[in-house]
């Protein structure tokens, strides 16, 4: 086992988890964000 060298499908591996955790960290933050704006809108009426 060579540890120094990281292998083009271990770089896969971590692009696509660390690709998922944005999109995720970026859903999260839109309905956040989506659900505010329709409480504030609910609390004008």
């Amino acid at each position: 086992m060579m540890d120094q060298y990281v292998t083009f499908g271990d770089l896969l591996k971590i692009c696509s988890v660390l690709l998922s955790l944005a999109n995720l960290i970026v859903y999260i933050y839109y309905n956040h964000k989506n659900s505010n704006d329709n409480h504030r809108k609910n609390k004008k009426k």
